[in-house]
């Protein structure tokens, strides 16, 4: 049974740069090519709020966004994951949901990501969420949801 956490620091550090360390070469290019991943990992485990699947005590899916600054009114989804054996069980659907569940209660009036362009299965889940293209690339593609 998968069980979903949300909160801020819900997950140690350590854990979540390993994870980020493991999934680093799925991305292409790999993450690594754009940022210091313990750079990452240390903003994301003091600034971003959690959504987690956890299966076993093992960690199957994470969503890190920032809702840290609601002058702005948009929040900004950092790290969507979820592991290769637990994709196309919906998971992926619930973290986000539960995402948008959680900035819109916020107050939060939009929902903003960025992902490879030619990661078209992403792609395709966040336009089924509602996520609209406002900005194309060769390599990346903003896009964003009104709450």
């Amino acid at each position: 049974m998968i069980i979903y956490r949300r909160g801020y620091q819900i997950i140690e550090e350590q854990k979540l740069l390993k994870t980020i360390v493991d999934i680093n070469q799925m991305f292409n290019p790999p993450l690594s090519d754009f940022i210091k991943l313990t750079d990452y990992a240390y903003k994301l485990y003091n600034k971003a709020h959690f959504i987690t699947a956890i299966e076993a005590n093992v960690l199957v899916g994470l969503c890190a966004f920032y809702d840290n600054d609601p002058s702005r009114q948009e929040a900004f989804l950092s790290l969507f994951y979820v592991d290769l054996e637990y994709r196309s069980q919906g998971i992926g659907m619930c973290l986000l949901n539960n995402m948008k569940d959680v900035v819109k209660e916020k107050g939060f009036q939009e929902l903003r990501l960025e992902v490879i362009s030619n990661n078209i299965r992403a792609i395709h889940l966040y336009k089924s969420l509602g996520f609209e293209a406002f900005i194309e690339s060769n390599d990346r593609t903003l896009m964003k949801m009104k709450l």
